[in-house]
């Protein structure tokens, strides 16, 4: 059976339950029938209806190279940690055979489209926030704003730059 990541259980959880929960917070059938994993409260209702699986939106994946996915994998979850995502598929034969130095890998974002230009958007405001300097000129290297760009600025470049699939 087909399993799907679930916020409320932080887990992958199969079609059939999914739909109980999904039911659940639609008002159409009582809480008492969710699994037992998952512990059902009125913020649960909130973070189900946020989820893609909740009105089957399409996961948003792009394509990006491996070294790429492992800084993605580092600093995502620091700046967002309620950002889910994860690898879907990696291209190592491309590698082995020489074609590539680095091999493609397909990510999968559980967002929608406008919470991902979003995300990017606010990773652009990173950059614009450590050289926002009264001034006009280069940021000082102390300024905790600028700091920020030297750690998470890659971040948007990898993002805005990844093919959207």
């Amino acid at each position: 059976m087909k399993t799907v990541y679930c916020p409320l259980k932080d887990a992958r959880i199969n079609g059939d339950d999914c739909l109980i929960v999904c039911d659940v917070v639609d008002g159409l059938i009582k809480p008492t029938l969710i699994p037992d994993e998952i512990k059902w409260s009125e913020q649960c209702r909130e973070i189900c209806k946020k989820c893609r699986y909740h009105e089957d939106i399409p996961a948003l994946q792009i394509k990006i190279k491996r070294e790429e996915f492992d800084i993605l994998q580092t600093l995502i979850p620091e700046l967002y940690p309620n950002v889910p995502f994860s690898l879907i598929t990696e291209d190592n034969c491309l590698v082995a055979l020489g074609l590539c130095d680095s091999a493609p890998c397909i990510v999968e974002f559980n967002l929608t489209e406008d919470e991902f230009d979003q995300l990017l958007e606010d990773l652009n405001e990173i950059e614009v926030a450590a050289f926002n300097t009264p001034s006009g000129t280069h940021p000082n290297k102390d300024n905790t704003a600028y700091q920020k760009y030297l750690k998470y600025g890659c971040l948007y470049d990898i993002l805005y730059n990844a093919e959207k699939r």
